[in-house]
């Protein structure tokens, strides 16, 4: 981790408690922005918004609500699996070439 940037190298030694927070964390000082953000600058705001709504289910599932995760729910992941992943490559495709 000796190339990194040292505010990279202190929030990856860190201990999170979910995942959600690391990544959030971890793009947010990578890149200056949110996936969101980014999400949205590159027309897939819609996805960033199924996203939130998909963790906001989950966090209530995990602190005790078995009904948040329900059939309506895992409808809406299955279709809108192909444009999340379309919208996770351009976000990809954008990081990737940034020097």
């Amino acid at each position: 981790m000796r190339n990194l940037l040292p505010r990279v190298t202190e929030d990856l030694l860190q201990r999170y408690f979910a995942i959600g927070a690391r990544l959030d964390r971890l793009y947010r000082i990578l890149f200056d922005t949110t996936y969101r953000a980014v999400l949205a600058d590159l027309g897939f705001e819609a996805v960033g918004q199924h996203l939130a709504h998909v963790q906001d289910r989950r966090n209530a599932f995990a602190h005790g609500d078995p009904h948040a995760i329900d059939d309506a729910l895992v409808t809406a992941v299955v279709e809108n699996l192909k444009v999340e992943h379309e919208a996770w490559i351009a976000a990809f495709n954008r990081r990737a070439v940034r020097v």
